[in-house]
């Protein structure tokens, strides 16, 4: 996650503060260029990730890899769309990595990862449905582990749909902000 968001906002940081150099670029093209690269090579490293834990650390894998593909191109979607709005927030790469960090405990804690959501308190398990990591982390262990996920079809939808409402509000952003900064003064 952290690997995902961190460089998507210091990407788009930069995209920020040069609004002027593709003024005639519509901001979906920019924001497709600017965000494919990262949904391709995180796709990839998730993958490679992926086949060294099962060759080189023997983690068992049950599932099948349409199922990963799907699962984790929902969650990598939602990771960039996360990154990219957060970094319409912030003024500089330090805030942003502040507020990375500041997302990622609970996300990470809240995730079902360390314990199952049924041990969580009532605040806790209405809070943890707002972290897409809660429906990756468990769908991804019920896929390598078991072969499939009782709630496979419900995350992916879940996932699928809240990144493309993210990168959708930071490209309506990224494209307020070009067209304020071209406005006369």
């Amino acid at each position: 996650q952290q690997g995902v968001f961190l460089p998507v906002g210091s990407s788009m940081l930069g995209e920020y503060h040069k609004l002027g150099e593709l003024a005639s670029v519509p901001a979906f093209t920019v924001m497709t260029a600017k965000l494919l690269p990262y949904f391709l090579l995180d796709t990839l490293s998730f993958f490679l990730t992926v086949l060294v834990s099962i060759k080189v650390f023997a983690i068992p894998f049950r599932g099948d890899l349409g199922s990963l593909f799907i699962l984790s191109t929902g969650f990598i979607i939602t990771a960039i769309g996360v990154g990219s709005l957060l970094a319409s927030f912030c003024d500089s790469e330090v805030n942003y990595t502040k507020i990375c960090l500041i997302y990622s405990v609970p996300a990470f804690t809240l995730s079902g990862y360390i314990w199952p959501i049924m041990s969580m308190d009532a605040f806790n398990q209405i809070f943890a449905y707002t972290f897409p990591l809660f429906y990756f982390a468990d769908t991804l262990r019920d896929i390598m582990l078991r072969g499939d996920s009782p709630l496979f079809t419900r995350n992916v939808f879940v996932l699928f749909c809240l990144g493309l409402l993210l990168i959708g509000c930071s490209t309506a952003i990224f494209a307020r902000r070009r067209q304020r900064f071209h406005e006369p003064v």
